[in-house]
């Protein structure tokens, strides 16, 4: 996935823009707050997931055989142009013999942005409709709709070579660019629509987004969405995921900086999820076939979030576990059992939130000049 770059900026923005951080009410809230104790009870792997972002589904197949004794789901990517494929069907039939749960995580066409978002609302409207009208005329059985929120493929891929060549001034003034107050109002109204015409068809829809959007909720607005052209705003999805992916956070914090990333980014993160959706929070981790990532190190992300009360959890991706020679696909499965536990207070989470609050009242004074406010 190209978000990689797009964090790694957004880590690196914080150290800029930041002057201060308020630690001492970062460690206070370490021995108290909704994630204190754990509100799970007990957990089932029914709320462990996995991404599989290849197209390969006749691979699919095998990989269905060996998760099924554990009771995990896939999110499987389904692109415009696989709608009507016999091996998708396939596959789809093989994953509900076994008693998989599959959820259809649709993108758009790599030139209209690949992830849907704001500036292609009305495609991806058409994409959902289209596929949902196959399943229904294949019966296939289908029941979730995914949504990949994301700042188009092309944007992200010129944010990517501004950071490369060390034009950040450039990438923060194209992010700034993507303030448009009216186009995310309408591609907001666009996804709602959507959400709620599935849900008449008795499906259930969720969307997977970037943590920001946690961040931006603080302030009761939807300034940060706009600037990364995410319209979650109040939609009623039926499940608001996190990209957590502490992977890509090292490009930035830990290889360049020496600033550790941590459970505890997760942690907290978990712990918002938890605070503004108690009922539909989900985290995902990874990157599973990023060389530094390991079981182990997965299996204390794991405790985190179920320390922050927060049951539900993805992990991208499935095929990034069975691409790794130096791991069995059993130890990344095994790490999935991990109790909750508190991680130590570490910093990271204090700086990114910092720079989003300064990158939040950018935004809103952009907004002021421009007479539109996003609440």
């Amino acid at each position: 996935m190209q978000i990689k770059k797009l964090l790694c900026f957004v880590s690196l923005v914080v150290l800029i823009l930041s002057c201060a951080q308020n630690e001492e009410s970062n460690k206070s809230e370490e021995n108290g707050g909704i994630g204190a104790e754990s509100q799970i009870k007990e957990w089932k792997n029914e709320h462990v997931g996995f991404y599989y972002e290849s197209y390969d589904y006749v691979a699919l197949k095998d990989y269905l055989e060996q998760i099924a004794p554990y009771g995990f789901s896939v999110d499987l990517a389904i692109t415009y142009d696989k709608i009507g494929n016999a091996e998708l069907a396939d596959a789809l039939h093989k994953a509900d013999e076994l008693g998989v749960e599959v959820r259809a995580w649709l993108l758009v066409e790599y030139e209209l942005g690949y992830w849907p978002g704001e500036e292609n609302a009305e495609r991806f409207s058409e994409v959902v409709n289209q596929f949902v009208d196959w399943v229904e005329s294949e019966k296939l059985p289908v029941k979730w709709i995914i949504v990949d929120m994301e700042m188009s493929l092309q944007k992200t891929n010129a944010l990517t070579e501004m950071i490369n060549s060390g034009d950040l001034l450039s990438a923060l003034s194209l992010l700034l660019s993507n303030i448009t107050p009216g186009q995310f109002a309408q591609s907001m109204e666009v996804f709602r629509e959507l959400v709620n015409s599935l849900k008449l068809r008795g499906y259930h829809v969720g969307v997977v987004t970037y943590p920001l959007e946690l961040d931006d909720l603080d302030d009761g607005d939807f300034d940060l969405e706009d600037i990364f052209q995410i319209p979650v705003g109040d939609v009623n999805y039926s499940e608001f995921a996190f990209m957590v992916y502490t992977s890509f956070y090292e490009d930035i914090l830990t290889d360049t900086l020496r600033l550790p990333v941590t459970p505890y980014l997760i942690y907290e993160y978990a712990r918002k999820a938890h605070k503004y959706y108690p009922t539909g929070a989900c985290i995902a981790l990874g990157i599973t076939s990023d060389a530094g990532y390991s079981p182990e190190r997965m299996a204390e992300e794991v405790a985190a979030i179920r320390a922050a009360g927060v049951e539900r959890i993805m992990i991208y991706s499935l095929d990034g576990i069975y691409s790794r020679e130096d791991f069995t696909p059993e130890n990344w499965f095994d790490a999935l059992s991990a109790e909750p536990k508190i991680p130590p207070y570490s910093p990271e989470f204090g700086l990114q939130e910092t720079l989003l609050k300064l990158v939040d009242l950018i935004a809103n004074d952009k907004q002021q000049r421009t007479g539109l406010n996003l609440q």
